[in-house]
């Protein structure tokens, strides 16, 4: 079974072992820009996963049962090893506080998604909410103020939101 899918995935493989991105970091300042920019990504498939988890698994007050456990059990160990990973020196992280971390130890910059997590944190992204479909639509210029890459100051900005919280509040988890 596993030769069978590995088989499968092997000209895909190939494709992100031979992509462009590798031949344009040729220095650590190249390797520095990336990084401040891909931890927006990082950051962004936290929030997919968290949201699989949602809509996987049962994470309100009440318990129940869900429909699939096999699909729960898979996002949970996903959940649990990108939530709680342990680092080289053995201390409980997760992937994103491990990213920030490698980012310092090269000297990059991690301020522009550290504003975006504390703005996010404070409830200082306000925006007009879509409860039914968890999207949000803000003005671009909130999220450029708080550093978040590639942002059109002018024009909208969609927002995916998630309830969170005590009491289930919807939260900004990606853009």
């Amino acid at each position: 079974m596993i030769d069978k899918i590995e088989l499968e995935l092997k000209p895909y493989r190939q494709l992100l072992v031979n992509h462009s991105l590798y031949r344009n970091l040729k220095n650590i300042d190249d390797v520095k820009k990336f990084m401040e920019m891909h931890v927006f990504a990082v950051c962004d498939f936290m929030s997919l996963v968290k949201k699989l988890q949602i809509e996987l698994t049962c994470v309100q007050i009440t318990w129940i049962p869900n429909k699939d456990s096999g699909s729960a059990r898979l996002i949970n160990e996903i959940v649990w090893g990108e939530e709680t990973d342990v680092d080289k020196d053995g201390n409980p992280l997760s992937h994103f506080e491990m990213y920030i971390n490698a980012m310092e130890s090269i000297k990059a910059d991690p301020s522009k998604i550290n504003n975006l997590i504390n703005s996010l944190d404070m409830g200082l992204l306000r925006a007009v909410v879509d409860t039914r479909m968890q999207f949000a639509v803000v003005p671009g210029k909130m999220l450029e103020e708080v550093g978040a890459p590639s942002v059109v100051e002018d024009s909208p900005v969609i927002l995916w939101m998630a309830p969170l919280g005590r009491y289930g509040d919807l939260r900004c988890v990606g853009y």
